[in-house]
Parts: C-alpha cells; sequence; structure tokens
C-alpha cells in the first residue's frame, strides 16, 4: 500500500445517511462534505489513483445535523454512519468495479480505476 494514503487524515467533516420509511422519494445513501472535508477526499482520490498499488483508506465520519439533512428537506428518521472505508485497485479489480457493503454501522466502498474517477 501507498505511504501516503497510509498516512491520508481527513481534514474538515464528512458526513453519509440514509433515510428510513420514505424509500420513494429518498432510497439509497446520501453523502456529503464541508468544504474542508471535500478538498481533503479529492486528495485522498488523486493519492489513491497516482499509485500503482491497491490502497485502503478509513475515513472517519461525523453525525449529521440538521443542516446536512434539512437540504433535501427530508423530515424523516435517518441512519448514520460512524465511518467509510474507502478500497481501490488498479489491478484486483475490473476497472469499473464499484461495491458499497454495510456492516455494523459502517460502509465500504470498492472502486476500481474508472469508477475512482467518476467517485472524484
Amino acid at each position: 500500500m501507498d505511504d501516503s494514503v497510509k498516512r491520508w487524515k481527513l481534514q474538515g467533516h464528512a458526513y453519509i445517511w440514509r433515510y428510513q420509511g420514505n424509500t420513494r422519494n429518498y432510497p439509497g445513501w446520501h453523502f456529503t462534505a464541508d468544504a474542508q472535508g471535500c478538498v481533503s477526499l479529492l486528495e485522498l482520490l488523486d493519492m489513491m489513483a497516482a499509485s500503482r498499488f491497491s490502497s485502503e483508506a478509513q475515513v472517519p465520519l461525523t453525525v449529521p445535523t440538521e443542516r446536512q439533512l434539512g437540504v433535501p428537506n427530508a423530515p424523516l428518521q435517518y441512519v448514520p454512519v460512524n465511518s467509510l472505508e474507502i478500497y481501490h485497485s488498479p489491478t484486483k479489480v475490473t476497472p469499473d468495479h464499484w461495491q458499497l457493503t454495510e456492516n455494523a454501522n459502517r460502509v465500504r466502498l470498492e472502486v476500481g480505476r474508472e469508477t475512482l474517477g467518476e467517485l472524484r
């Protein structure tokens, strides 16, 4: 694994949640970050893309507040996620690989070379 990815630490805040109940209007996961968090996440994705090795990073997440939840104007119960693990491999998965899994309030995102660019 690339040492720069291992040393990376999130600056700012990132949030992931999904709503309970109204799956018709707000299905799936919601992901956002503040300005500093966006810059920090872009730096991480760029480091992963530049590495010729597989890499994995843990992204600590913040519980969303009304500021994040109020954007879609959905006064619904929500389930926050505690951490995001991003795994990228330029060789062990297909370039278009994209898999999102949840386990015990944690989300793991596996991406290939092409989908890492799309995520960015």
